[in-house]
């Protein structure tokens, strides 16, 4: 597995959806992103534009392996999440706090994403995947590792793709895409 991300002040997001773990029914995913508003009340906070429910069994950890509480959170803070996404609903299995990434001089404002499609809508020119929106523009380059250059058409419900983009108004703006053949199942 490979997570994907380069600095971008208050916006970065990296996403990845895991094979299926052990005989849990629904996919293990990874967010990676910048917290925007916690509830404790609720049990619930909010990176990369997802709402993440924060359970009992939900481990956190801040950097250096230090264990916490939700309240411990700041917005602001970049978390890596794992979880599952169940009827559309994001529940935490485990929570740590990133340390804060050195900026690099000269990069854009890249996001990622990687994961299993959830829908394609072609005459929009987008799919989701765990629920984020990735918007296909017209520089977009779209791939297959194996076939070379496809169209937002030939995605298909349960393909696995990795995005590189700019993360704008709870889409993610594709610079890149690339569907893999090369699932692990």
């Amino acid at each position: 597995m490979t997570l994907r991300h380069t600095v971008a002040p208050a916006l970065l997001f990296t996403f990845v959806s895991l094979a299926v773990a052990g005989n849990s029914p629904d996919p293990v995913h990874e967010l990676e992103a910048p917290i925007s508003s916690i509830n404790v009340e609720e049990g619930t906070f909010v990176a990369g534009g997802v709402t993440i429910v924060v359970t009992p069994q939900t481990e956190i950890e801040l950097p250096n392996d230090r264990p916490a509480q939700l309240g411990d959170l700041k917005v602001g803070s970049t978390v890596e999440i794992q979880g599952v996404v169940k009827e559309g609903q994001w529940e935490a299995r485990e929570v740590e706090v990133q340390r804060k990434p050195l900026p690099i001089i000269g990069k854009k404002n890249d996001h990622g994403v990687e994961g299993i499609v959830d829908s394609v809508d072609a005459a929009n020119r987008s799919f989701t995947v765990g629920g984020v929106v990735v918007k296909i523009g017209e520089k977009t380059i779209l791939k297959d590792d194996d076939a070379g250059k496809i169209t937002i058409g030939q995605l298909a419900v349960g393909d696995e793709v990795e995005v590189e983009g700019t993360f704008k108004n709870n889409q993610l703006e594709a610079r890149w895409a690339e569907r893999d053949n090369d699932r692990d199942d």
